[in-house]
C-alpha cells in the first residue's frame, strides 16, 4: 500500500519515466506499480488524466469551466482529459508545485477526493508540478540571460560612440548630448535599486553603500540580477525579475531610444560631414540597442502575465499567453519580432523627421501624442492609476512615458484598462506604422539627399521607402500571428473600451477579496475611485477591525497611512475613532471568539444592506466562511 511518505518517489518516477520515455513509458506505470493499479480498478479515466498532462503539448486553451463540481464516481473521459489540462494550465503559472497542486484539487472537487482516498497523490503531484515549473523556468532564466547580455552590450557600444564623437571635429555636441543620456539611465537606474533596496541599504556602511550602488552606475546592476535568478531562491527570484523590469525599462527610456535617434540621425543626415564615415559602427550600435529593447520588452511581457498576483487581480485581462509550451515559444518570437521591428520603424520615422526639420518633427510628434490623449481626455479617463501621479501634470506627463515606451517597445502589459486600454493599445501600435510613413514622404519631398545613389540602388529616399515598407509588411503579418498565436478567449482583451474608473468601480464592488478591492481603492489614484468615495469610506469603517484583529500582510503594509501631503495615503476620515477602536478590541476580549456576536452580526447586516443596495448581491470576504453563509438570512430578517 502506498501511503503519504511514499508520494515523492512515485512523483520521481513519473517524472523520470516522462524524461525517458515519454506517453509510452510512463502509462506502463499502471502495469508496474500497485498503486496506479489501484486508481484504474477504481475510477477507469483516472489514465486519462495522466495522459493529457504527459502529452500537454496538445493544449491549446485555458478555460476549466464545468469541471469543479465534477465528481470521481461519474468521471467521463472528456472530464478526465479537462482535468489534466487544468494541471498544466495551472503549473505554467506558479512558481511552486507544491502550491499549483493545492490550487488544483481546490478547484476541482474529483481531485479532491482523490487526495482524501490516496494520500500519496497530492505529494506525488507536487514533485511533477515542480518538474514542469523547472523547465519552464530554464526559458525564463535563459531568457534574462540573453537580455542582459544584449542590455550590457547596448551599454558598450554607447559608451564607444560617445568617445567616438568627442573625438571628431563637427560632432562633439553629440558626444556631449550622448554623454548625458548615459549619465541619465545611470543615475534613474541607481535612484531605482536604492528605493527597492533601501531599509537594506541603510544599514550599510558607507563602503557596501558604494559597493552596492555601483553596478548600476555602471549598468552591470541587469547582469548581477540575472545571475541572482539564475541560482537565487524562489521569493528572491520573482523580487529580481521585478526589479530588473523596471531597470530595462529606465535603460530604454533614458539610453535606448534618445540614443539610437540621435545616432540614425547623425548617419542619415551626414552631420557634420562626418556622420556617414562611421556608418558600420552606427548600425552595429543600433542593431544592438533595438535588439535589447525587444528582449527586454518581450521579457517584461511575458513575466508580468505570470506573476501569482496578476492572476488573482487581473485574470479578465491577463492570461492571454497560451498553455501549450510549443505555441508559448512561437509567441514569444512573434513578440520578440514585433518588439524588433516596432523599435526599428519607429527609429527611422524619427530620425527622417529630424533630418527634414525640427518644426516638422515637433508638429508630427505632438500631434500623434495628441491623438492618443484625445479619447482619454473625452471619456475623462486621463487619471493615471499610480498615485504619484496624482500631482497636477502627472497624469499627463505619465502617460506620454507610456506611450513612448509602447511606440518603441511595444509593451503589451499597457493594453491593461489601468494604463492605456485595449483599444487605444491596438489604435497607438497602427498609429506608430502610420507615423514612420508621413516621415517617409515628408523625407521624400526634401530633394538634396537624393543627389547620390546608395549602394547603387538608387536616391536614399527611394531606398529607405523600399526598406521601411519591407519592414512594414513584416510587421503587419507578425500582427496577424500574434493575434492568431494568443489564447482565442482573450483577443478580446486588445480591443477592450473598458476604462481605469471602470474597472476600479468593477474590482470594489464586484471582488470577494478585501485586498484586490484595497488595491483598486486605497493603493491607486483616488480620482478614480472619487464616484465611489462614500462606498469605499464605509466598507473601510465596517472591516477595520476585522483587519486589526486578523492582521493581514496587505493591510500592514498600508497601515501606518494616514491623511497627509500626499494624495495616495489612507484619508483620516476613513479610519474609525479611537476611542471606538479600543472599545471594540475590548469587546473581541469579552470572550465572543474572534468577534462579539453583536459587533459581527451587526457589521455584516450594514455591509449586506450595503451591497444589496448596490445589486452586487454578495458579502464581502470577511475570512470566515460561516459568516458568508449567513449574511443573507441577517440581511432579510
Amino acid at each position: 500500500q502506498a501511503f503519504k511518505a511514499d508520494g515523492a518517489a512515485l512523483g520521481d518516477e513519473i517524472c523520470l519515466r516522462i524524461g525517458e520515455g515519454g506517453l509510452d513509458k510512463t502509462m506502463r506505470m499502471f502495469d508496474d506499480f500497485q498503486a496506479f493499479k489501484d486508481l484504474e480498478s477504481s475510477y477507469n479515466n483516472f489514465k486519462l488524466i495522466i495522459k493529457s498532462i504527459v502529452v500537454h503539448d496538445t493544449i491549446r486553451t485555458n478555460k476549466t469551466e464545468g469541471i469543479e463540481m465534477t465528481k470521481l464516481f461519474n468521471l467521463s473521459a472528456k472530464e478526465a482529459e479537462h482535468i489534466g489540462c487544468t494541471f498544466v494550465s495551472i503549473i505554467s503559472r506558479c512558481t511552486l508545485g507544491a502550491v499549483a497542486v493545492d490550487d488544483w484539487l481546490t478547484k476541482i472537487d474529483a481531485m479532491q477526493q482523490l487526495a482524501s482516498e490516496y494520500p500519496w497523490f497530492a505529494p506525488a503531484m507536487s514533485i511533477v508540478a515542480q518538474k514542469f515549473i523547472e523547465f519552464v523556468e530554464f526559458d525564463l532564466k535563459l531568457k534574462l540571460a540573453i537580455g542582459a547580455a544584449f542590455s550590457l552590450m547596448e551599454t558598450v557600444f554607447g559608451a564607444i560612440l560617445t568617445a567616438t564623437f568627442l573625438n571628431t571635429e563637427g560632432l562633439e555636441s553629440y558626444g556631449y548630448a550622448a554623454a548625458a543620456l548615459m549619465a541619465t539611465r545611470a543615475c534613474a537606474q541607481s535612484i531605482l535599486y536604492y528605493e527597492w533596496n533601501k531599509k537594506a541599504i541603510q544599514s550599510m556602511g558607507w563602503k557596501q553603500k558604494v559597493a552596492s550602488v555601483l553596478p548600476s552606475l555602471l549598468s552591470f546592476k541587469q547582469v548581477s540580477h540575472a545571475f541572482a535568478v539564475c541560482k537565487g531562491t524562489q521569493g528572491y527570484r520573482d523580487e529580481k525579475i521585478r526589479e530588473t523590469g523596471l531597470d530595462r525599462i529606465l535603460q530604454i527610456l533614458f539610453q535606448g531610444v534618445p540614443l539610437r535617434v540621435l545616432t540614425s540621425y547623425i548617419l542619415i543626415g551626414g552631420v557634420g560631414g562626418e556622420g556617414r564615415n562611421y556608418g558600420i559602427l552606427i548600425i552595429m550600435s543600433n542593431v544592438v540597442s533595438c535588439l535589447a529593447t525587444a528582449l527586454a520588452s518581450t521579457s517584461i511581457n511575458f513575466e508580468f502575465d505570470s506573476f501569482p498576483e496578476t492572476k488573482r487581480n487581473d485574470q479578465e485581462f491577463s492570461d492571454y499567453i497560451p498553455v501549450n509550451v510549443k505555441m508559448r515559444r512561437m509567441l514569444y518570437v512573434v513578440m520578440l519580432f514585433q518588439s524588433l521591428l516596432t523599435s526599428v520603424l519607429r527609429m527611422l520615422g524619427y530620425a527622417l523627421l529630424l533630418t527634414v526639420g525640427i518644426k516638422e518633427f515637433f508638429i508630427v510628434t505632438v500631434a500623434d501624442l495628441a491623438l492618443c490623449l484625445a479619447p482619454k481626455i473625452f471619456e475623462f479617463d486621463l487619471d493615471f492609476f499610480l498615485p504619484a501621479a496624482a500631482f497636477p501634470g502627472g497624469s499627463l506627463l505619465a502617460r506620454t512615458f507610456m506611450k513612448l515606451l509602447t511606440d518603441h517597445a511595444r509593451i503589451v502589459e499597457f493594453r491593461h484598462p489601468r494604463a492605456m486600454g485595449g483599444m487605444l493599445w491596438t489604435i497607438n501600435d497602427w498609429m506608430g506604422l502610420a507615423y514612420t510613413f508621413v516621415a517617409v514622404i515628408l523625407f521624400s519631398k526634401t530633394s538634396s539627399w537624393d543627389e547620390k545613389d546608395v549602394l547603387g540602388f538608387g536616391p536614399m529616399s527611394t531606398v529607405l521607402a523600399t526598406f521601411i515598407i519591407s519592414l512594414a509588411c513584416l510587421w503587419v503579418t507578425s500582427n496577424i500571428m500574434f493575434l492568431k498565436l494568443v489564447e482565442p478567449e482573450k483577443r478580446g482583451i486588445f480591443f477592450s473600451r473598458v476604462t481605469a474608473k471602470q474597472f476600479c468601480r468593477d474590482k470594489f464592488f464586484k471582488s470577494r477579496n478585501d485586498q484586490v478591492m484595497a488595491e483598486w481603492t486605497l493603493q491607486v489614484n483616488r480620482s478614480l475611485w472619487a464616484s465611489f468615495r462614500k462606498e469605499v469610506k464605509d466598507w473601510c469603517l465596517d472591516n477595520w477591525v476585522d483587519w486589526e484583529y486578523d492582521k493581514p500582510k496587505w493591510f500592514q503594509d498600508i497601515r501606518g497611512k494616514a491623511e497627509g501631503s500626499d494624495s495616495h495615503v489612507i484619508p483620516k476620515d476613513f479610519i474609525p475613532d479611537l476611542e471606538a477602536l479600543s472599545k471594540m478590541r475590548e469587546d473581541r476580549r469579552s470572550g465572543f471568539g474572534r468577534a462579539s456576536s453583536k459587533i459581527s452580526l451587526n457589521r455584516i447586516a450594514s455591509l449586506t444592506s450595503f451591497r444589496n443596495k448596490a445589486g452586487l448581491g454578495r458579502t464581502l470576504s470577511t475570512g470566515d466562511k460561516k459568516f458568508q453563509k449567513i449574511t443573507p438570512t441577517i440581511a432579510e430578517d
